[in-house]
């Protein structure tokens, strides 16, 4: 799980962990001192995406756009949700902006995921298909028409 806080005392981000595997589950929060800021929020807004390396945008893209309300307790849950299907050795960013009173307040996270366990000791590792593989390809299934059944030559 990934806590993501929109600070908006110190207009800032804070990113409590960063992903460790394939699929990500991500919090989002903002907060702020009700003795510092004012907690009405007017003309709130936000938006969060993440991209890989070469600008694909992994979905889903977060936003909501002027929002006004008054909290009472801090920190305020925002949104949560489940990035599937991420590929170790691949450079991920999560790009965040929220706008608060007309100011906008950006941040990157840049994260790659860890290539996982290997499975068997005779497989190895491919890059290019980012997932590890055996010595050999399995066999293929054989159709046999006289028992109208699969098998493994």
């Amino acid at each position: 799980m990934i806590k993501v806080t929109m600070d908006l005392t110190n207009n800032s981000w804070h990113v409590d962990a960063l992903p460790s595997t394939n699929t990500v589950e991500a919090e989002i929060w903002y907060t702020l001192d009700p003795k510092i800021t004012t907690p009405h929020l007017k003309n709130f807004s936000y938006k969060l995406f993440m991209e890989d390396e070469n600008g694909n945008i992994t979905p889903p893209e977060f936003s909501n756009h002027n929002v006004e309300y008054t909290p009472t307790e801090y920190p305020v849950f925002v949104t949560n949700h489940t990035y599937h299907n991420l590929l170790s050795e691949t450079k991920y960013f999560w790009k965040m902006h929220f706008w608060h009173r007309r100011q906008e307040i950006a941040d990157k996270v840049e994260f790659s995921l860890p290539v996982p366990s290997k499975p068997f000791e005779s497989w190895t590792w491919n890059s290019e298909q980012k997932k590890w593989v055996p010595p050999q390809e399995p066999p293929s299934p054989t159709w046999d028409e006289n028992s109208q059944s699969w098998y493994l030559p």
